[in-house]
């Protein structure tokens, strides 16, 4: 269809990714495992080699607060809501246990070296230890004036360290069931906690908001060191200076203090308020130091030291994760655990070479002050950072190597995405740069055009940016204009470079010549602000997304609406053309995208994936990817050529199959072609095929060739139909229920089943509780109305018997007074009524039927017909007054 037509039919989400990470817990030991993390009420398991989320564990309406991970990587231990732990089996994704816990929230929770034992503290300020796998309580400690924070197990012995709110540490053997020390020092909350098995011994590291981290001696039960961080310390890792030395032989970074004699035999890492990576010797000195590569400020929440002690991760304020290669410190991956809202997508062109290759590689900016370059294939990302505030627009240049942004730090910057460093610096708005567009046809830069919220656009000139090491400044623009009366939404280049559109929250869209910024044309209908404008790749036309929840196709020649797009339930925030112009695209805040012909204006497809506002969506060839709201970025494809060869097919199919039903039919095998129109759901087929073979049974019956067959068969057909078939019966025989000329064989059907079938089977049909139930509302109609037809029936009756009066015999008087009762309510009214019918028929026989007058008083005539009802009685009387005054 789309080769013959060339039109889009349907759009297929391809891969997708969403929020996995809201904040709290986080495990990860080796760079092969997957990682578990926190996702609102759920734990999400996530692949760290395709970034996909592998498994969710969670109860529904029983939020989780903190989970543990056994060493094996085979079972999770949750605290929740309803104060239960949950033990949960990871191969299978099964719930195993649940037990009530503690008498108030569980805080922390940590898994033993042998994953035989799990520690948990909680807000009743007590710490338990549970066996795993009989889920029940060995050790109960009281102690702890104050919230348990943390809780950990000793590395290689049966001893607890809980932390609590009151900035004290206390060790727990398990043995012993007593307390072994109590360390304090701090005089902040602790934020973090670290246990290292050293050469020295087994120490503990705190780290505090009193910008102190201090390093404990577990076995001689004292402190050993206080390093001054100075800063909020957020978290504290340690790692051997073996295994980093080994690691920085393969390191291109010379890192001296791994290969002095003063070395010592573990370093310890922290991350804090100054947004910054760094290395301490446990004497105190500082060894290395290294920025946040994270957004939001660059703020970090968590570090954490893989097993294998080469590298380390950090958990930033923005919820994402980046991967550290350790000696030398370097981000080697960015893994996103939540984008909040995504503000604009764009597909990053691929290189000449593989232009029809799928792309996987997209810019997208999202709520904070950092653009991202991220890889679909793995969902890991590349942070650039430059802006100050938040980022709000983007485009990339014809060839992809270039891209602008536009902030709310009244800047705009030029991107080089082969270094991922800033170029240039645009500098001249007075307010937040809201928009930005690059040339469409050209491939080299030489200008930008941008729009701002203070009503203004600029063109500006660039100067060569090819190979500059520093960004450089331009702080004057070519041209500038007041273009709208209110903040400027967008600013979008048509595909010849002649003229480019904007518009605003002014509710108008204007057409500029692009030579010397001239107003061309003003396009006015809109009742709420322009969010978006597209050129048409083929026509002199104009496309326009507004919050009036419509979409206008504009004439560029004089400016007229051409066609309104009506469909969107809230305001639209971005159209496009596919289709060679034939077609549009819209995407808005109700969380809809829709696919729209532009000869109707017809909406021919509605894709409902994101669960909400829809800011951006971004179209290459093919492919399309969309983001918005719900932090979710979904890639599209388009399947139109897929589908269409699908149907084929499956027509191809059907009719076949159309034909094989006609051949069963004809040889007399009614059972096979039944089963093949219930395989197809082709009720209307299978309805025709019944009554057909009904109504040749029933001729053979009446010629009593085989009286009762047909119910015979079907109910053996009935009988023998499996869960599925029987399922789509009775959604069939609810269908037929609806209609009145086809409840009589839905009727049977339902009579059928309910005998052949025991309720216990026909109730774990899915959905039978609602055929039953529209199916008995429906019956008690067909029966209401064949009582009705049955009462009006008897007038039937009536005709014909009055055309039988003669000798009526008892039986058919007695049918006669039924009749009459029933259409009429009076009993009086129905002695008169027969009496007016039947009484001149009896008349005409007493007088034709009688032999002549002798002269001599007779008796009424013996041969007439009993008479009922008032006036035939009077009649009677009448005829012996008059024998008697005709004799002598």
């Amino acid at each position: 269809a789309k080769a013959q037509a060339g039109l889009s039919l349907e759009w297929r989400p391809i891969r997708s990714h969403s929020t996995t990470y809201t904040g709290g817990p986080v495990y990860y030991r080796n760079p092969s495992s997957l990682l578990y993390c926190s996702c609102g009420d759920d734990v999400s398991v996530v692949s760290t080699t395709t970034g996909a989320e592998t498994r969710r564990l969670g109860k529904e309406g029983d939020g989780m607060f903190c989970f543990a991970v056994d060493s094996t990587e085979q079972h999770v231990v949750t605290g929740h809501r309803s104060l239960l732990l949950r033990h949960w089996s990871l191969a299978t994704g099964e719930e195993l246990a649940a037990w009530k816990a503690h008498d108030q929230l569980v805080t922390s929770m940590d898994f033993s070296s042998d994953s035989k034992y799990v520690a948990s503290g909680s807000i009743d300020k007590s710490v338990k230890v549970w066996d795993v796998r009989g889920h029940f309580c060995t050790h109960n400690f009281r102690g702890h004036q104050n919230i348990v924070s943390h809780v950990k197990f000793h590395p290689s012995k049966l001893v607890v360290v809980a932390v609590s709110e009151d900035f004290v540490i206390k060790l727990w053997d398990l043995r012993s069931s007593s307390q072994m020390a109590v360390l304090t020092d701090h005089l902040a909350t602790i934020a973090s906690i670290s246990i290292f098995a050293s050469d020295i011994g087994t120490v503990l590291v705190t780290g505090s908001r009193d910008q102190i981290c201090n390093v404990w001696s577990v076995d001689q039960q004292k402190k050993l060191k206080s390093i001054p961080a100075f800063e909020s310390v957020e978290g504290v890792a340690c790692f051997s200076t073996k295994v980093l030395a080994a690691a920085a032989k393969s390191s291109s970074k010379d890192c001296k203090w791994l290969t002095g004699k003063d070395c010592p035999s573990f370093v310890v890492g922290t991350v804090g308020s100054k947004s910054q990576f760094r290395l301490w010797s446990p004497s105190g000195t500082c060894l290395a130091t290294r920025p946040s590569p994270h957004a939001v400020k660059g703020s970090f929440r968590r570090l954490l030291a893989i097993t294998d002690g080469t590298q380390a991760m950090t958990i930033g304020e923005d919820l994402s994760f980046v991967v550290w290669s350790m000696p030398d410190m370097e981000p080697v991956r960015h893994l996103m655990g939540c984008n909040d809202e995504v503000l604009k997508v764009m597909w990053l062109p691929p290189p000449p070479s593989e232009e029809e290759v799928e792309p996987t590689k997209l810019v997208a900016v999202c709520n904070d002050e950092v653009a991202r370059v991220i890889d679909t294939s793995t969902w890991s990302a590349t942070f650039l950072k430059g802006h100050t505030d938040v980022v709000l627009t983007c485009d990339l240049s014809k060839n992809g190597h270039w891209m602008v942004t536009g902030s709310k730090d009244n800047l705009a910057k030029i991107w080089n995405l082969e270094s991922n460093k800033v170029a240039a610096t645009l500098s001249g708005h007075n307010g937040a740069v809201t928009a930005v567009a690059f040339p469409k046809k050209r491939k080299d830069l030489g200008w930008v055009l941008t729009g701002s919220g203070d009503r203004t656009i600029k063109m500006w000139t660039l100067p060569n940016l090819e190979g500059v090491s520093e960004p450089v400044e331009v702080k004057e623009s070519k041209f500038a204009r007041a273009a709208h009366e209110k903040d400027v939404n967008c600013v979008v280049v048509a595909p010849n470079d002649k003229l480019f559109a904007t518009g605003g929250q002014d509710k108008v869209v204007k057409i500029w010549r692009l030579a010397d910024c001239d107003l061309v044309g003003t396009c006015v209908g809109h009742r709420r602000g322009v969010m978006w404008v597209a050129f048409s790749p083929v026509e002199q036309v104009l496309a326009s997304a507004s919050g009036d929840k419509t979409v206008k196709l504009w004439n560029l020649k004089d400016h007229s609406c051409l066609k309104t797009f009506q469909g969107h339930e809230q305001s639209v925030s971005c159209v496009s053309f596919l289709s060679n112009g034939m077609q549009l695209l819209s995407a808005g805040s109700d969380g809809l995208v829709k696919l729209w012909n532009i000869r109707n204006t017809d909406c021919i497809a509605t894709y409902e994936d994101h669960e909400d506002r829809i800011w951006s969506f971004d179209m290459r060839g093919e492919h399309m990817c969309s983001a918005g709201s719900d932090g979710k970025i979904i890639c599209w494809k388009d399947v139109s050529v897929e589908v269409g060869e699908q149907r084929a097919v499956e027509v191809a199919e059907e009719q076949a199959k159309d034909t094989r039903i006609d051949q069963l039919q004809r040889s007399g095998d009614t059972v096979g072609a039944v089963n093949l129109a219930l395989e197809l759901r082709r009720p209307a087929l299978m309805k025709k095929i019944l009554e057909d073979y009904v109504m040749k049974s029933l001729e053979k019956a009446m010629s009593s060739e085989e009286p009762g067959a047909h119910h015979a068969l079907l109910q053996r057909w009935v009988a023998g139909l499996s869960d599925e078939k029987l399922a789509i019966l009775m959604e069939f025989i609810a269908k037929w229920m609806a209609n009145a000329k086809n409840s009589s064989v839905a009727t049977q059907l339902l009579h059928m089943v309910l005998q052949a079938h025991d309720g216990g089977r026909i109730t774990k049909l899915e959905g039978i509780n609602h055929l039953l139930t529209s199916s008995s509302e429906y019956m008690k109609r067909h029966v209401a109305r064949v009582s009705g037809l049955q009462q009006k029936s008897y007038i039937l009756d009536f005709v014909l018997q009055l055309g039988g009066m003669v000798a009526l015999p008892e039986i058919q008087t007695d049918a006669l007074s039924t009749t009459m009762k029933a259409l009429y309510e009076d009993d009086s009214d129905v002695e008169d009524a027969m009496d007016e019918v039947v009484e001149p028929q009896c008349f005409r026989m007493s007088v034709d039927d009688s032999e002549p007058s002798s002269g001599e008083d007779e008796e009424p005539v013996a041969q007439s017909p009993r008479l009922v009802g008032k006036k035939a009685k009077k009649a009677q009387n009448g005829t012996k007054k008059k024998v008697r005054k005709s004799g002598p």
